[in-house]
């Protein structure tokens, strides 16, 4: 399984000992260019989503690049020009 920067997904304990969890939630991070990787419980999540819904005036602005899309025209005749 591959796993995406910013994506939440559930991942099993492999190595479970007694009273630990069954299952993490594994999210990939940036923290000043470079990958980290977090494991946090659902329970932490909550926490972390009741923390920014406190403070949303807080939270920096998301910015969420749009891809170009081709026109109409090009996307018919994408491969003309050679």
């Amino acid at each position: 399984m591959k796993a995406r920067i910013g994506h939440i997904t559930r991942v099993f304990n492999k190595t479970r000992k007694g009273n630990s969890n069954k299952h993490y939630l594994a999210i990939w991070a940036e923290d000043g260019g470079s990958p980290i990787a977090l494991l946090i419980t659902e329970q932490e999540l909550s926490n972390l989503r009741e923390r920014a819904d406190k403070n949303r005036n807080d939270l920096p602005l998301l910015e969420i690049p749009i891809p170009r899309r081709r026109s109409l025209f090009g996307r018919f005749f994408r491969n003309s020009r050679r």
